[in-house]
């Protein structure tokens, strides 16, 4: 376990690319880079050796200076996704070729390094996970869906190509298959590509949905209201099934993510420093206060307590009343907290 400064003396060259909000603990997953100030001149940036962290914030006992701890791997491809999961798994995170990692919520007290499970993959091409209903699905290349099933002789079975092979097949582009999931049920589950591909499983049935929209489907979100968004790069479709409608953003544009969070869609524009929000209609920009949004926008999650921005050099909090540092490569814990935003829990 580790401080926050003790920590951030590792983390001068990573970026931090995504994260996960569970009960008990926040999990970021950081990706180093080449800087030939640090590594020196004997590397090109094609060569030199990828890692990817996975680090863990678990304020959860009075102690202080112990609340960081992490785990690093030695990946050459990049970490797909990473989704809470149900009660006795705190995280899945999915990494290149179906290759996958588990954290038990059981075992919350203890070190990253002491619970953390990972797993080869078969080269499937998988592209983004979700639980829904208490089982894992993942989406995948050529129009199949996966279903988690446990088992070591074979972890993951395809549910979906046998209706979505032949549409998939006759699809001209080079891109095809499906890049995001997400869902309300088992027997409702929402899938997106380039392109305008969309689709949904009814219950036992997988069938395409037309859209008003060629674009990319970058966000999937199935909301507490009962709607479906969808983030189509300049637009925002607000909907269910077969039935859909353009919600009016005003100048937004270029939408990076958007996420939903204390019944409204928080928004985030590719190259804006700013944080919108729509509910009932309107559009309002949101105030960070003192924090700065952070550059180059990796992610962003929300759960019901928290949202959190992941950018290259830092990662944010906002509990809908202030905003927060969780981490930031420039500064010590003494001056976010001179500034007013360090984070901890049990300071409240």
């Amino acid at each position: 376990m580790a401080s926050y400064n003790k920590l951030n003396g590792h983390m001068q060259n990573v970026d931090f690319v995504s994260g996960v909000l569970a009960k008990g603990a926040i999990y970021i997953v950081a990706k180093n880079y080449y800087a030939p100030e640090i590594h020196g001149e004997d590397y090109d940036e094609e060569d030199y050796p990828r890692q990817t962290w996975i680090l863990k914030y678990a304020p959860t006992s009075n102690n202080k200076n112990d609340e960081w701890s992490g785990l690093r791997f030695n990946f050459d491809a990049p970490q797909k996704s990473i989704s809470i999961l149900d009660k006795n798994i705190a995280f899945f995170t999915l990494f290149h070729n179906g290759a996958f990692g588990i954290h038990s919520q059981k075992d919350i007290e203890l070190p990253l390094a002491d619970s953390f499970s990972s797993f080869d993959g078969d080269n499937t091409g998988m592209t983004d996970i979700t639980c829904v209903g208490g089982e894992i699905y993942a989406s995948a290349s050529g129009g199949k869906v996966f279903q988690f099933t446990g088992d070591e002789k074979c972890f993951w079975i395809e549910i979906a190509s046998s209706s979505t092979k032949k549409f998939f097949s006759d699809f001209t582009s080079a891109m095809s298959g499906f890049t995001k999931i997400a869902g309300f049920s088992n027997d409702e589950i929402y899938l997106g590509g380039f392109l305008g591909v969309f689709w949904i499983k009814e219950k036992d049935t997988w069938r395409p949905i037309n859209l008003p929209t060629d674009n990319e489907i970058r966000n999937i979100i199935c909301a507490n209201d009962g709607n479906v968004y969808l983030n189509c790069v300049n637009k925002i479709f607000k909907g269910r099934k077969d039935y859909w409608e353009e919600l009016d953003l005003g100048n937004i544009d270029d939408i990076s993510k958007i996420s939903w969070y204390k019944d409204k869609l928080y928004i985030l524009p590719q190259f804006a420093e700013n944080l919108f929000s729509y509910s009932n209609g309107k559009v309002e920009k949101i105030n960070t206060e003192k924090i700065s949004i952070p550059v180059e926008i990796n992610d962003m999650i929300a759960n019901e307590e928290l949202l959190m921005l992941t950018g290259n050099e830092s990662v944010i909090l906002f509990d809908s009343n202030r905003w927060f540092n969780l981490f930031d490569k420039n500064k010590t814990e003494e001056e976010l907290r001179e500034k007013g935003t360090f984070y901890d829990p049990r300071e409240k």
